[in-house]
């Protein structure tokens, strides 16, 4: 079964379409996502977790035309560059204005 027809059963609720599709794209994204997040595998599985968890929450309002697998790679991108994003050291306003 492809991943887009998985889709439909999942969007009704089936969980062993859910784990199909689970283990066939999860190590997949889990490697792109490690990429992304160099020495941080921890990050990086629970990114996974999370795009998963989006896929299953929105297989309802899943469209055909589309594949699942680019969808959940824009996801998992798009969630690394918010952990980069964290990550980015910053400077409290009120510690600059002090140095000054």
């Amino acid at each position: 079964m492809t991943p887009e027809a998985a889709m439909s059963e999942i969007a009704g609720g089936s969980q062993s379409a859910f784990a199909r599709l689970l283990g066939e794209l999860a190590p997949r994204m889990l490697r792109f996502a490690r990429s992304l997040l160099p020495g941080s595998p921890g990050e990086a599985d629970e990114i996974i977790q999370e795009a998963f968890l989006r896929l299953w929450q929105q297989a309802p309002a899943w469209r055909p035309e589309g594949r699942v697998s680019t969808w959940l790679h824009q996801v998992v991108y798009r969630l690394c560059l918010d952990q980069l994003r964290r990550r980015r050291p910053s400077v409290e306003i009120d510690t600059l204005e002090a140095e000054l």
